[in-house]
């Protein structure tokens, strides 16, 4: 796949901003379709509270009125840097278990990424494990899940880009 692992982490880190970017535009169509998209302003919120050591603040309801001082961009830095985190971890996969990057494997990964916030995030926004606390947890289970398929796929196709372009050059 890459001789070395600074190859690999800029194949990464490429990777993670257009596979990111990718499933942006995608949540855009399917906002504009009427599905409710992720608030990066409340998650942005959220990691700040969590770089302070509380972790329970919004899910308590302590920090939901408490805006921080450039949430949004917190909030979507944060969502750019788990793209390229997922990337990485994707590629390390596959190259630790000589794995070749298929369509398939993406996909997978892909799905597999929604345990995060069925996990983590959802419970410290307050929407509880597996979306449990949100109006309705079967749709946003499912709209998660088509989410998440979404990057995986995405994940393919910049990985798809990266490789022909690093060819053409």
């Amino acid at each position: 796949m890459t001789d070395t692992f600074y190859d690999l982490s800029l194949l990464a880190l490429l990777m993670g901003i257009i596979a990111t970017a990718i499933l942006d535009l995608s949540v855009l169509g399917l906002k504009m379709m009427g599905a409710s998209t992720t608030n990066w302003a409340l998650v942005g919120r959220w990691v700040v509270f969590v770089s302070r050591g509380q972790f329970g603040a919004i899910a308590n309801g302590n920090g939901n009125g408490t805006k921080v001082r450039f949430e949004l961009v917190y909030g979507w830095l944060f969502h750019y840097i788990v793209g390229v985190i997922y990337s990485l971890l994707f590629l390390l996969i596959c190259q630790g278990f000589s794995l070749p990057v298929s369509l398939g494997g993406a996909l997978g990964f892909g799905i597999l990424t929604v345990l995060a916030p069925w996990l983590i995030l959802q419970p410290g926004l307050g929407l509880g494990l597996f979306a449990a606390n949100t109006p309705k947890p079967a749709k946003t289970r499912l709209l998660n899940l088509t989410i998440h398929s979404i990057f995986g796929f995405s994940l393919f196709i910049a990985w798809k880009i990266l490789t022909q372009l690093v060819e053409i050059l």
